[in-house]
């Protein structure tokens, strides 16, 4: 409304780019990796998700991404992403230490599981019911 002070809120590194600013600085290349792939495999996706994110304080500078997630060795149930962007896509990148067996990412809805592995990018509807598994 008109007449109201515009509020600009107090905006700080998360806790992992504050205590680990030189591994923050060395993952910023990859991030920037993933928003390439991310557009040029779900352009129109893309540019709703990077107009939002220009929109916003929050953000990964250069990117379509407010936040990183990182699972480690997480099983999940089925479920559908909640709290994101509900027109954006999620973006999975492997990063694997040691080898492993199973992990497959199921999308049952068409009975297909992907077996992602080190270096593997898989870009997904997340609000599509999904399984996640070791």
């Amino acid at each position: 409304k008109a007449g109201l002070p515009i509020i600009y809120p107090e905006i700080r590194q998360s806790y992992f780019s504050q205590t680990h600013h030189t591994q923050w600085n060395q993952l910023k290349p990859l991030i920037h990796d993933i928003d390439r792939m991310y557009k040029s495999l779900a352009p129109a996706q893309y540019k709703e998700q990077r107009q939002k994110a220009d929109e916003t304080y929050f953000k990964i500078h250069g990117t379509a991404f407010t936040t990183i997630t990182t699972n480690v060795n997480y099983n999940t149930c089925v479920h559908r992403d909640k709290g994101d962007d509900p027109s954006g896509f999620g973006n999975l990148v492997v990063l694997q230490r040691g080898e492993y067996s199973g992990g497959e990412t199921c999308f049952l809805q068409y009975g297909v599981g992907v077996d992602v592995r080190e270096g593997d990018f898989l870009l997904m509807d997340v609000h599509q019911l999904q399984l996640q598994f070791l």
